[in-house]
Protein backbone atom coordinates (compact mmCIF):
# COMPACT_ATOMS: atom_id res chain seq x y z
CA UNK A 1 0.00 0.00 0.00
CA UNK A 2 2.71 2.48 1.00
CA UNK A 3 4.74 1.73 -2.13
CA UNK A 4 1.66 2.09 -4.35
CA UNK A 5 0.84 5.49 -2.89
CA UNK A 6 4.43 6.65 -3.37
CA UNK A 7 4.37 5.44 -6.97
CA UNK A 8 1.10 7.30 -7.63
CA UNK A 9 2.56 10.53 -6.22
CA UNK A 10 5.66 10.05 -8.35
CA UNK A 11 3.65 9.59 -11.54
CA UNK A 12 1.51 12.65 -10.74
CA UNK A 13 4.56 14.83 -10.18
CA UNK A 14 6.20 13.56 -13.36
CA UNK A 15 3.09 14.42 -15.33
CA UNK A 16 3.09 17.90 -13.80
CA UNK A 17 6.75 18.36 -14.67
CA UNK A 18 6.09 18.17 -18.40
CA UNK A 19 9.27 18.93 -20.34
CA UNK A 20 11.39 19.95 -17.33
CA UNK A 21 14.96 18.67 -17.00
CA UNK A 22 15.17 15.13 -15.59
CA UNK A 23 17.81 12.50 -14.88
CA UNK A 24 17.22 8.73 -14.69
CA UNK A 25 19.63 6.00 -13.61
CA UNK A 26 19.35 2.54 -12.13
CA UNK A 27 20.92 -0.83 -11.57
CA UNK A 28 19.92 -4.48 -11.41
CA UNK A 29 22.05 -7.18 -9.82
CA UNK A 30 21.88 -10.95 -9.55
CA UNK A 31 23.36 -12.74 -6.56
CA UNK A 32 23.96 -16.48 -6.25
CA UNK A 33 25.19 -18.68 -3.45
CA UNK A 34 26.62 -22.10 -4.36
CA UNK A 35 27.72 -24.64 -1.74
CA UNK A 36 29.87 -27.65 -2.73
CA UNK A 37 28.72 -29.80 0.22
CA UNK A 38 25.27 -31.32 0.66
CA UNK A 39 22.98 -29.41 3.05
CA UNK A 40 23.18 -30.42 6.71
CA UNK A 41 19.43 -29.95 7.27
CA UNK A 42 16.44 -30.75 5.03
CA UNK A 43 15.28 -27.10 4.74
CA UNK A 44 18.70 -25.81 3.63
CA UNK A 45 19.41 -25.22 -0.05
CA UNK A 46 22.53 -26.22 -1.95
CA UNK A 47 22.27 -23.13 -4.14
CA UNK A 48 20.12 -20.01 -4.04
CA UNK A 49 19.54 -16.89 -6.12
CA UNK A 50 18.32 -13.36 -5.58
CA UNK A 51 17.71 -10.34 -7.79
CA UNK A 52 17.91 -6.73 -6.60
CA UNK A 53 17.22 -3.50 -8.42
CA UNK A 54 17.28 0.19 -7.71
CA UNK A 55 16.23 3.17 -9.81
CA UNK A 56 16.75 6.87 -9.27
CA UNK A 57 14.89 9.79 -10.79
CA UNK A 58 15.68 13.47 -10.26
CA UNK A 59 13.74 16.18 -11.99
CA UNK A 60 13.22 19.93 -11.86
CA UNK A 61 9.54 20.81 -11.54
CA UNK A 62 10.26 24.55 -11.64
CA UNK A 63 13.35 26.72 -11.18
CA UNK A 64 13.05 26.49 -7.39
CA UNK A 65 11.31 23.11 -6.98
CA UNK A 66 12.96 19.70 -7.50
CA UNK A 67 11.68 16.13 -7.04
CA UNK A 68 13.72 12.96 -6.43
CA UNK A 69 12.63 9.34 -5.94
CA UNK A 70 14.68 6.18 -5.39
CA UNK A 71 12.76 2.87 -5.14
CA UNK A 72 14.50 -0.43 -4.32
CA UNK A 73 13.41 -4.07 -4.58
CA UNK A 74 14.90 -7.45 -3.76
CA UNK A 75 13.52 -10.91 -4.59
CA UNK A 76 15.12 -13.94 -2.95
CA UNK A 77 14.11 -17.43 -4.04
CA UNK A 78 15.00 -19.16 -0.74
CA UNK A 79 14.42 -16.54 1.98
CA UNK A 80 11.10 -14.69 1.92
CA UNK A 81 12.34 -12.38 4.71
CA UNK A 82 14.84 -10.86 2.24
CA UNK A 83 12.18 -10.28 -0.44
CA UNK A 84 10.90 -6.72 -0.17
CA UNK A 85 10.36 -3.39 -1.89
CA UNK A 86 11.42 -0.16 -0.27
CA UNK A 87 11.34 3.55 -0.97
CA UNK A 88 14.87 4.69 -0.13
CA UNK A 89 14.26 8.28 -1.11
CA UNK A 90 11.26 10.37 -2.13
CA UNK A 91 11.79 14.04 -1.53
CA UNK A 92 10.48 17.35 -2.77
CA UNK A 93 13.13 20.10 -2.51
CA UNK A 94 12.22 23.77 -2.43
CA UNK A 95 14.97 26.34 -2.90
CA UNK A 96 14.14 29.77 -1.47
CA UNK A 97 16.37 32.83 -1.41
CA UNK A 98 17.81 32.28 2.06
CA UNK A 99 17.14 28.58 2.74
CA UNK A 100 16.37 25.16 1.25
CA UNK A 101 13.46 23.02 2.46
CA UNK A 102 13.06 19.25 2.03
CA UNK A 103 9.77 17.31 2.33
CA UNK A 104 9.64 13.51 2.31
CA UNK A 105 11.94 10.56 3.00
CA UNK A 106 15.65 11.23 2.54
CA UNK A 107 19.09 10.46 3.94
CA UNK A 108 20.86 13.41 5.47
CA UNK A 109 24.62 13.46 6.09
CA UNK A 110 26.61 15.98 8.06
CA UNK A 111 30.04 16.34 9.61
CA UNK A 112 33.54 15.67 8.35
CA UNK A 113 36.19 13.34 9.74
CA UNK A 114 39.47 12.04 8.35
CA UNK A 115 39.68 14.71 5.69
CA UNK A 116 36.62 14.19 3.46
CA UNK A 117 34.70 11.18 4.82
CA UNK A 118 31.17 12.14 5.81
CA UNK A 119 30.00 10.90 9.19
CA UNK A 120 26.68 10.75 11.03
CA UNK A 121 23.45 10.13 9.19
CA UNK A 122 19.77 10.17 10.02
CA UNK A 123 16.68 8.66 8.46
CA UNK A 124 16.16 5.49 6.54
CA UNK A 125 18.68 2.75 5.78
CA UNK A 126 18.12 -0.82 4.60
CA UNK A 127 17.61 -2.86 7.80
Amino acid sequence: MRFGLALAVHVALLAAAGGAAADWKGSIGVETWQFPEDPAYPRQERDTYSVAGQAEYRGDLTDDLRFAVEPFFRWDEADSRRTHADLRRMVLLWFAEDFDLRFGVDRVFWGVAESRHLVDFINQIDL
